[in-house]
């Protein structure tokens, strides 16, 4: 068995972990969750990323904030009920098309390979800054960078940390107005979420994704 397929045999037994969460808090009802903290989140999140699922782990752990919110139940049912699809249609990967299985996978943490992005097709620039955001998210540090051309009505956002190799050198200030004839290779999925890599001097790869996409 490959490394790959036993990931993904791990991130199925997550899957199931939290198919299992989400039956029990709707059947016991949201009241619980307020009683218990932030603690009943960092549990659960902690474990879907032993279970290899970590951008659903850090989604969830993003959960304690909801409880601030005076309809946080509202949010909560919402947000639960996204990864509810997700398990659903995990269980039944096989049935689905290669698109939308990648894009599956993508959702739960797991990363496209450099020449997966690359059977794309090139979107030619000049690309220029829209807009620059900078924080921390489980102890590192990301900047999100949004670009703008007139050949795409989107602005993809692109993700970098100090910590990543070759860290692309994209202006930090959108009032530069900076543009470079980058080529961006695109793969499009179903859900609308995209897969870029970007071409200034070498190829490296990104995800970039569009901004009414990447709101968690």
């Amino acid at each position: 068995m490959s490394n790959r397929e036993k990931r993904l045999e791990q991130m199925g037994r997550g899957m199931e972990e939290l198919r299992l969460w989400l039956a029990d808090t709707v059947r016991q009802g949201l009241g619980q969750l307020e009683a218990q903290g932030e603690q009943a989140f960092e549990r659960l999140a902690a474990r879907m990323v032993d279970a290899k699922l970590g951008s659903i782990g850090r989604r969830v752990r993003n959960w304690k904030n909801l409880l601030k919110m005076a309809d946080w139940q509202e949010q909560l049912l919402v947000e639960m009920g996204e990864l509810f699809l997700a398990v659903s249609a995990f269980e039944r990967s096989d049935t689905l098309s290669d698109e939308l299985t990648m894009d599956l996978l993508q959702f739960a943490g797991l990363s496209l390979r450099k020449e997966e992005v690359l059977a794309g097709d090139p979107v030619e620039g000049p690309w220029g800054v829209a807009g620059v955001a900078e924080g921390e998210e489980e102890n590192l540090r990301f900047r999100r960078t949004w670009l703008k051309t007139s050949a795409m009505g989107a602005s993809p956002c692109c993700s970098t940390s100090p910590g990543e190799a070759n860290p692309l050198n994209i202006p930090g200030k959108p009032e530069c107005n900076t543009k470079e004839a980058w080529s961006i290779t695109h793969r499009p999925t179903p859900s609308g979420r995209w897969w870029w890599s970007l071409e200034s001097r070498t190829w490296r790869t990104l995800c970039l994704r569009d901004f009414s996409i990447w709101t968690n």
